[in-house]
Formats: structure tokens, sequence, C-alpha cells
């Protein structure tokens, strides 16, 4: 029994983002001293502090994006984290669609000239 194309990559999806939300809900109360700063910042953005949340370490992005989610679900101190793993579930869901993007860019280069796909993708100027 052959597979197409499609049905295995709605297959590949289904079992990345199963897996990923069985490891944030089993890690749901789990946390590193990184997501410790970055919820403390996402706190400091919440709050409208924004010159004690900027700064050269760490990036603006993943904290607004926490302070948003917990801002949308009302989460407070004590379930911000679990709002965090719900974020990173949703982030990797975006990575991973942008991976697909990346991986179909590179079929259709692949299928205009197959014999230097290659080559074409990594320069397409150059080539």
């Amino acid at each position: 029994m052959e597979i197409s194309s499609r049905r295995a990559e709605r297959m590949m999806w289904f079992v990345a983002l199963a897996t990923a939300a069985v490891q944030a809900f089993a890690h749901r109360d789990a946390v590193t001293s990184d997501g410790i700063a970055y919820l403390d910042l996402a706190g400091r953005i919440a709050h409208g502090d924004w010159s004690g949340a900027l700064n050269r370490y760490w990036s603006p992005l993943y904290p607004l994006l926490l302070g948003a989610a917990n801002a949308l679900t009302g989460a407070g101190r004590a379930s911000e984290i679990p709002v965090a793993h719900i974020v990173n579930v949703a982030v990797f869901a975006v990575a991973l669609a942008a991976f697909a993007m990346l991986v179909r860019g590179l079929r259709a280069v692949q299928a205009a000239d197959p014999g230097r796909w290659l080559l074409r993708a990594a320069d397409p100027h150059g080539v």
C-alpha cells in the first residue's frame, strides 16, 4: 500500500503536534531558569515596564507572546507556566509550518530542474 505524500505529511503533522502536546502536558509544571526569566519579562511587559523588559540579552518577542497569552487567558502567577507550555506548542506549530513550506519549495525547485535542483536551491542567482 502506497501512501500519498499529502497523507504522509498530514500524518507527520499529527504525530509531531501530538508529541508536542503530550510533552507539554507531561511537564506542565516544569520550568527552567531561562523560562522564569522570560516569564518575569512577560510580567514587566504586561505592566508596561518596557525599560525593564528590553535588554541586550533576552529577546523581546517571546515574552511579548507570553504576556499576550497570559492577558488573553487571565492567567495569574499560579497558571502562567502551563500557559507558557501552550505558547511553546503554538510556536512549535509555526516552526513546523515554516519547515513544511521550505520542503515544499525545495520539492518545487527539484521538480522544475531535476538535474541541478540542489545547486539552484543553494544559490538561485548563481546557477
